[in-house]
């Protein structure tokens, strides 16, 4: 129950010295996103004592908003865990950051950072979807940095709206229900993927920027705004518009499924 507290309190009251939020308001918003974010973690057992986390930091408003959560939480809790950021920057993508920028975040928070960069061909590679292949070199990028520097954890700022956006789009495009889970085991146990945002929306982690006065410094990358994510987010926003509290009820429809009044496989399927 102490544990408890901590993690979901402990976002109160730290506020670095050279971060001052501007207003009474500003600091209830930051508060309010912290206290979710930090029961995300307890509640799902994310983050442990003595963990190396190894934070994917794209420079965007997620990862910005994931780092500073996390280092409110570090310098909280009783216990000691690591956090290193890397970014990954990819030359096949006209997608970029500001590095000196990221840099500067990281060292006034007392987080080590590195870029790495990745390199692979759009033409030539037979999995012709830029955003896929994006994703996957990405990946495969952060889970050899995570063996080089002896990490256990890796941190991704997938938000809540994300995590609906890949559900509806997997049952729209794969005929599966599946989404975004806070957290999820790889190669046998040894690195665990982990979501501290997953219960926050996409709006929320905009007036959480708002709220701390960060900048997003990066290039938008021109495949963007045809992506089915982005006209699939459209469509959570008309959701959102419908009833307010839309996003909030689809993630708990996810662990209460009423398997009985759903088309399941035939008899005959099911018996074999």
């Amino acid at each position: 129950m102490i544990l408890k507290f901590l993690f979901i309190f402990s976002n109160f009251y730290f506020i670095p010295h050279n971060m001052q939020l501007n207003s009474a308001s500003s600091a209830k918003i930051v508060q309010k996103i912290r206290k979710k974010a930090n029961k995300t973690i307890y509640e799902y057992g994310l983050i442990k004592p003595n963990d190396k986390i190894l934070l994917g930091l794209s420079g965007g408003k997620d990862s910005l908003t994931m780092l500073d959560i996390l280092v409110a939480l570090r310098n909280k809790l009783p216990f000691q865990f690591e956090v290193k950021a890397v970014h990954i920057q990819s030359k096949a993508i006209p997608y970029s950051s500001d590095l000196q920028f990221l840099q500067n975040f990281c060292a006034e928070r007392n987080v080590y950072f590195e870029s790495r960069t990745v390199d692979y061909s759009i033409e030539t590679d037979d999995r012709n979807n830029p955003c896929y292949l994006c994703a996957v070199h990405r990946r495969n990028a952060l889970f050899g940095i995570c063996s080089e520097w002896g990490m256990n954890k890796i941190a991704l700022g997938h938000n809540l709206t994300d995590s609906i956006g890949t559900m509806l789009m997997n049952m729209m495009f794969h005929g599966e229900t599946s989404a975004i889970p806070p957290s999820l085991t790889m190669f046998g146990g040894e690195v665990l993927l982990i979501r501290p945002l997953i219960s926050i929306t996409e709006e929320e982690v905009k007036k959480y920027i708002s709220a701390r006065g960060f900048e997003i410094k990066t290039k938008n990358c021109e495949f963007a705004e045809s992506t089915s994510r982005t006209k699939v987010n459209a469509l959570i926003q008309q959701m959102e518009n419908i009833y307010p509290d839309a996003q909030q009820n689809i993630r708990k429809s996810m662990s209460n499924i009423l398997s009985e009044y759903l088309i399941g496989a035939p008899l005959n399927q099911s018996a074999q």
